[in-house]
């Protein structure tokens, strides 16, 4: 493990030097009213943001050079990038920003929040470095965009400091980092911080007692690793004598991510996450030290200086981190987990259950309710990966839009149940809201998993839906029954979906992927039928799918999965 996170560091730093020769003769890119706008005129967030982040990027390039290598061209460089970002008319995003208000360019969401922990820090490490005019111009405007209007608020300055996602952790420890770096006044910085304590503890309420983020992996790396910069920052302030992260629950917390990545490189995709999560090798080292019975991921799911926004706080905790934890490793000669598992895992208070077999393959399911964060009506769905295939498929998030955070976002096929491995009645979907729910959860230790969901359809009392869900763990088959004790008068439609075409046979679909064929056998029903999709990823990508479905006539419906020899 030692040498494999010495080759990420020298990895790292090639890759930053690179970086800097490539972005050092272009010229940053303009943030227009005319960009600003298209989010209002037609929904699209990517346009603004892609130029947005590419300026974050030239932040995060030349402060990481300048702090590691210190040259005057690119302490130059890095000066005229903090002048363009301190003149932006507003450091948030138009999808968070209420334009009708008169003070709509001072709006601290996670995204100016972020922008002024980066700036706070990269100054305060180079201030013997900087001009004293660029240093003096982005202390005040950290202060006038971020910090004042956070200071002089009522509490909370707006929802997400109590909320219980993402945005939390994200905006309350970048406000509380920037504020251990850059307010002078003892008493004033105690306060901040103080605030930021108690509205930060909120996110970690928003985890299972089981250690379970309900937004999804992709979330937890992003919130986590801000929580995480925080604690720190202020186990150091506090001289070691208070960590955030050292109590029980966290310590379960620490532990869902390893929990979401499979052999071959394929990550747990409910909720709005990828289905390729990159993890991050800072705050998995950083969790690591504090907690060796965490597990790193295969590397070549690693994050680096490319992978999406390219944002300062996670790319220097990506180096800082990792070195830290190498230095922990040879002074304190602590050992690190290795070995992929298998078995059931089982998050009670989640409603989430995940098989691996002892060939690889995996069978992930869940229950819970259709209101929960970044919520898709999913209830009793379930995902079946083999050989880093996934081919019974969880879709993940989709492209992030205006319509995709309002009224029509189960309009898309990534968050309404038709996206989904789940059945139709009466041709309806799950409906959303936390009473539609998953009335029994149970999951027996040994690869069988039962969700009974007939309340996430809104049917009757004395109505029932059963899906028993089961995996051999030795060699990775699957079987699903669905059991309906529902009115006769009703039509039962079942629905899978797929990232490769099937094949239609009689009763069977059979999936030819790039390493591996499945036969997906569905008897017990009539009408079979493959149904041609397409969707927006979160990337915005436009992605085909199938939708494998067919009618039961009768109360039963059975579905087995097995790879052909």
């Amino acid at each position: 493990m030692k040498k494999k996170l010495m080759n990420y560091l020298e990895n790292y730093l090639s890759d930053l030097r690179k970086a800097g020769e490539q972005l050092y003769n272009e010229t940053m890119p303009e943030l227009t009213d005319e960009l600003f706008m298209i989010y209002y005129e037609t929904g699209n967030r990517l346009e603004y943001e892609k130029v947005y982040f590419a300026r974050r990027k030239q932040l995060t390039v030349f402060g990481m050079l300048s702090i590691l290598d210190g040259k005057d061209e690119d302490i130059k460089k890095l000066e005229s990038v903090l002048v363009d970002i301190c003149k932006e008319d507003c450091w948030s995003i138009p999808a968070h920003v209420k334009r009708y208000r008169p003070e709509w360019r001072i709006t601290v969401d996670l995204y100016a929040a972020e922008t002024a922990f980066s700036i706070a820090e990269i100054i305060s490490k180079l201030k013997d470095k900087l001009s004293e005019d660029v240093y003096n111009f982005a202390y005040q405007e950290v202060f006038r965009r971020v910090l004042t209007p956070y200071i002089e608020s009522e509490k909370p300055y707006d929802w997400w400091e109590e909320s219980q996602i993402n945005w939390c952790a994200v905006a309350n420890g970048s406000i509380g980092c920037a504020a251990l770096y850059l307010i002078e006044d003892k008493e004033l910085r105690d306060k901040v911080i103080s605030r930021v304590i108690e509205s930060i503890s909120h996110y970690v309420d928003g985890y299972t007692s089981d250690g379970v983020c309900k937004e999804g992996i992709s979330n937890y790396v992003y919130g986590l690793s801000y929580y995480v910069m925080f604690s720190e920052m202020f186990r150091e302030y506090t001289n070691g004598e208070i960590n955030l992260i050292v109590t029980e629950k966290f310590r379960n917390i620490v532990l869902f991510q390893q929990k979401c990545y499979y052999p071959g490189n394929v990550t747990l995709s409910f909720s709005d996450c990828r289905k390729n999560e990159k993890f991050r090798v800072g705050l998995t080292s950083y969790m690591s030290m504090w907690y060796p019975i965490v597990k790193f991921p295969d590397f070549e799911m690693a994050a680096d200086i490319n992978t999406g926004y390219c944002r300062y706080p996670l790319i220097s905790r990506d180096y800082f981190f990792t070195k830290m934890y190498l230095e922990h490793l040879n002074t304190k000669r602590s050992s690190v987990v290795k070995g992929i598992w298998y078995g059931q895992m089982i998050m009670s208070e989640a409603n989430v259950s995940i098989c691996q077999s002892v060939n690889d393959c995996v069978l992930a399911s869940k229950g819970g309710h259709n209101d929960e964060p970044h919520n898709h009506n999913d209830v009793g769905s379930f995902l079946y990966i083999s050989d880093g295939e996934m081919v019974l498929a969880d879709l993940g998030g989709g492209e992030y839009t205006r319509d995709y955070f309002n009224e029509n976002r189960y309009n898309h096929l990534t968050c309404r149940s038709l996206g989904h491995n789940l059945p139709l009645i009466d041709g309806k979907e799950q409906q959303q809201g936390a009473q539609y729910c998953a009335s029994n959860f149970y999951a027996d230790g040994n690869g069988k998993t039962v969700i009974d969901i007939e309340k996430a359809y809104g049917l009757n009392d004395d109505e029932k839906i059963t899906r028993t869900m089961e995996m051999d763990l030795g060699n990775g088959r699957v079987k699903i029954e669905d059991y309906f004790r529902i009115y006769e008068c009703r039509s039962i439609t079942e629905n899978l979906v797929c990232l490769y075409e099937p094949v239609m046979e009689k009763n069977r679909f059979t999936i030819k992927t790039p390493k591996r064929t499945y036969v997906v056998y569905c008897p017990n029903g009539i009408d079979y039928n493959v149904l041609k999709e397409q969707y927006n990823d979160r990337d915005g990508k436009l992605i085909d799918v199938w939708l494998i479905q067919w009618k039961i006539p009768g109360n039963r419906a059975e579905i087995r999965v097995e790879q052909q020899v």
